[in-house]
């Protein structure tokens, strides 16, 4: 029998997401928007089962198994409480909240239920991302020194983000969380976390926004110090004034290197005596593999790739990483094992007290 999964929110981001998977869906699909007549018009367009107007009407269905949200980050609390109290599995997109008080509540309430949740963080599965670290487990670069990730664009020229400079609450810091960094620079965190390991500390810089009138950092430059004296570099900004984009990894090791763009094809390695490609398949988003592992989870209760552990760990660096920038100094992490609400604590302390204004949302648990 056929997973039953409704897509809750219809917007552009979700049509991209169906135009990746192309009909290689192996699970019944629905849809669901507060807007019927969008749910309708997705449903006909995608070949869906059946459509909902409203994200209620879809969790309270008795045939829906899973329910995968595609909201504004400071509703993804209430999308998981709505999922839960329903008996229904949860994927949703990144970050997994918009600031870490609501991540630990999401950690605790998945960690008291028996349903699987998932973040849909793409980076995970990229063909690129996936190689790279067996390649790295199996040892052929050495022991790790450098984590180097460049992601740039002009996003306001730039169609395959157009949601990211369209939608009006990702302008809102109380609904997105922090700017650009943390809608998409939080890929990169993944992508360096995965590869790397959880940092020890960050030092970051911000440069001067291209589109200075939302207020919000559009691109950020993030030193790591990584597990066993690792580096790890972020280079991010969707303020860089170029008609297309650079999408490079770069992940040397004492015996070679790895070079390779992230929504690529094929990847270099590089050693003292060989230089070699590897090719890794068609280029695709990573959304297949997404949910692949979703549904194989929901089927054989697996732990899936993607946690909400991860999906803290990843917002934990991204807010130490705003935290840096607002006291000018590095900021040490502490990789806590345990998440439960009385233990937890916040995994960096601040340098001082003072807070510029418009950084008053990211406020200490």
């Amino acid at each position: 029998m056929k997973t039953s999964i409704c897509f809750v929110g219809c917007g552009r981001y979700a049509a991209e997401v169906l135009n990746e998977l192309n009909g290689n869906i192996s699970f019944d699909l629905y849809f669901a928007s507060r807007n019927e007549s969008k749910s309708r018009s997705f449903a006909e367009k995608f070949n869906g089962k059946g459509y909902f107007g409203s994200y209620h009407e879809a969790a309270s269905a008795t045939y829906i198994d899973a329910l995968y949200f595609l909201t504004p980050h400071n509703l993804h609390l209430e999308n998981v409480k709505m999922g839960i109290n329903n008996g229904k599995h949860v994927l949703i997109e990144k970050p997994i909240a918009h600031n870490l008080e609501d991540a630990l509540e999401i950690v605790r309430l998945i960690r008291e239920s028996n349903l699987v949740f998932m973040l849909a963080e793409n980076f995970r599965f990229l063909p690129t991302i996936v190689k790279s670290k067996e390649l790295i487990t199996s040892g052929v670069i050495g022991d790790l020194r450098l984590v180097q990730v460049q992601r740039e664009l002009n996003v306001n020229n730039s169609r395959d983000v157009n949601p990211l400079k369209t939608d009006d609450w990702r302008q809102d810091i109380s609904k997105a969380g922090g700017g650009k960094f943390l809608d998409a620079g939080i890929h990169d965190v993944d992508a360096m976390v995965n590869l790397g390991g959880y940092p020890e500390s960050v030092y970051a810089l911000e440069p001067p926004a291209l589109n200075k009138s939302s207020g919000l950092e559009d691109g950020m430059l993030v030193s790591a110090k990584m597990p066993d004296g690792a580096i790890g570099l972020i280079q991010f900004s969707f303020g860089t004034p170029i008609k297309g984009f650079r999408d490079n990894l770069w992940v040397t090791g004492t015996k070679g290197m790895l070079s390779f763009s992230s929504f690529g094809t094929k990847i270099l390695l590089d050693t003292p005596a060989v230089s070699r490609t590897i090719r890794t398949g068609v280029h695709y988003m990573g959304m297949l593999g997404v949910f692949d592992e979703f549904i194989s989870a929901i089927k054989t209760g697996k732990t899936p790739a993607m946690t909400a552990e991860n999906g803290l760990k990843d917002l934990e660096v991204v807010m130490a990483v705003y935290h840096s920038i607002q006291t000018g100094y590095p900021v040490n992490l502490t990789n806590a094992a345990d998440y439960s609400k009385d233990s937890y604590q916040v995994p960096y302390q601040l340098k001082s007290p003072m807070l510029p204004k418009n950084y008053e949302p990211f406020s200490l648990l």
